[in-house]
């Protein structure tokens, strides 16, 4: 999904700094992906409640 958005060694993973805003949206990424990671494990652990997920 990120092919030519990014660079190619920032496709796939998480970024480890911060950004201001993405050009043209009024779109305001989480800081540090700090955020991101707590909510990606709160997530997981809702998942994990499930005996058939999907």
């Amino acid at each position: 999904m990120s092919q030519e958005l990014v660079s190619l060694h920032n496709c796939g993973v998480m970024r480890n700094h911060n950004i201001t805003g993405i050009t043209g949206t009024s779109y305001l990424p989480l800081a540090y992906g700090d955020r991101l990671n707590v909510k990606m494990k709160h997530l997981f652990k809702q998942y994990a409640c499930f005996s058939h997920p999907f």
